[in-house]
C-alpha cells in the first residue's frame, strides 16, 4: 500500500510496495511550507486540491473568505469579486 501527501502528491513511504493510494497526511516539505505561510495562504492552497467547487464561507457575518479556482470559474469571477459579499 503507498500513502501519497494530499497536497503535493508526493510519495510518503518510498519503500512500500506499490497499490492503492491513501492520502492521509501531508509530507515534511508541505508541512515547513505551511509552518511559514499565512492562515488564508493555508486554506487557499488547500482547498484548491480538492476537485470540486468550493467556497469558504466566515461565521459571522456570513460573507466569502476565499474560493478555490474551480469555484472561480464556475461563476466566472475573480476572487476580488466575491470576497466578503454574501
Amino acid at each position: 500500500m503507498k500513502q501519497i501527501c494530499g497536497l503535493c502528491k508526493s510519495d510518503l513511504n518510498k519503500k512500500q510496495a506499490s497499490g492503492p493510494c491513501i492520502t492521509g497526511g501531508i509530507c515534511s516539505e508541505c508541512a515547513q511550507k505551511f509552518r511559514l505561510a499565512s492562515g488564508a495562504e493555508i486554506l487557499k492552497e488547500i482547498i484548491e486540491t480538492i476537485d470540486a467547487p468550493i467556497l469558504l464561507m466566515q461565521a459571522e457575518p456570513r460573507q466569502v473568505y476565499t474560493a478555490n479556482s474551480k469555484a472561480l470559474g464556475l461563476f466566472n469571477k475573480e476572487l476580488a469579486q466575491i470576497a466578503g459579499h454574501r
